[in-house]
């Protein structure tokens, strides 16, 4: 899967679409989501400023640039590219490292 636009489901709370192939992930009307997992994809932006009610997103991705919302709690990211940050009440950064054993 490399793109996923869930534009008619104005309805959907939760997201998980992680460990896809994604490059794009549009949601302009999902107005009601409030938790987003889009981790191990390819998504260079995510722009989550259509999603007011937005309050926990976990993104792994290769990102460069964000639409964050201020009301953001909870952000936990891997493996980005960011260098600022909107107003969150908790950042939970993570390095994944893979370990070969001996």
């Amino acid at each position: 899967l490399t793109s996923l636009d869930v534009s008619h489901n104005t309805a959907l709370t939760f997201l998980d679409c992680n460990a896809n192939q994604l490059t794009s992930l549009e949601l302009p009307t999902s107005t009601a989501l409030t938790t987003l997992y889009c981790y191990d994809n390819r998504l260079p932006e995510l722009d989550v400023t259509n999603n007011p009610e937005l309050s926990i997103l976990i993104c792994g991705n290769q990102m460069t640039s964000d639409g964050l919302l201020p009301q953001i709690l909870s952000l936990t990211l891997h493996d980005s590219k960011l260098d600022w940050w909107n107003s969150v009440e908790s950042i939970n950064i993570n390095v994944i490292t893979n370990f070969i054993p001996d």
